[in-house]
């Protein structure tokens, strides 16, 4: 499991565009304090600087306090992929701060990996027509089976 305990002070700002969801969150140290999110499928290229901006006013956060910029890259739409990579990139190098990169369903199990209610975590996220995405964790977040696209049929599911 990954720790922050070495981590104070720090004022993440996350990027999520993977998908049909396009979300910013803002973090401190180890937790999530805001979030704004849309899951409409669209528009992130209109959404996501007015997210930024929305959360960071809320939080009387001046983009100036942030420490790092985190933004998913994937699986996922390869248009919003972009769009939220250019938008992080951007700020990283304005900032002159660290861009981290994540991946969607190790996010996901990371969620539940704290929990720590399973041995492993089968991570999912639903792609175009017949296919999913999947990755598989261990109860300690750390990589089984990196995240591949499966066609969804009786057989691949008795696998």
């Amino acid at each position: 499991m990954y720790k922050m305990d070495n981590f104070k002070n720090i004022i993440s700002l996350n990027i999520e565009t993977s998908g049909t969801l396009c979300s910013v969150a803002l973090g401190i140290d180890d937790r999530c304090v805001d979030c704004i999110e849309a899951d409409d499928g669209e528009y992130h290229s209109e959404r996501l600087h007015v997210f930024v901006g929305d959360l960071l006013q809320r939080n009387k956060i001046d983009i100036r306090q942030l420490s790092v910029i985190a933004v998913s890259y994937g699986p996922g739409s390869y248009t919003g992929l972009r769009i939220g990579a250019a938008a992080a990139k951007t700020l990283a190098y304005a900032l002159k701060i660290p861009l981290v990169t994540l991946s969607s369903l190790h996010i996901q199990a990371l969620n539940y990996a704290a929990k720590n209610i399973h041995s492993y975590i089968a991570s999912t996220m639903q792609a175009r027509g017949k296919k999913i995405y999947l990755g598989i964790y261990s109860a300690d977040g750390k990589e089984i089976l990196p995240a591949q696209s499966f066609i969804v049929s009786d057989e691949n599911i008795q696998k």
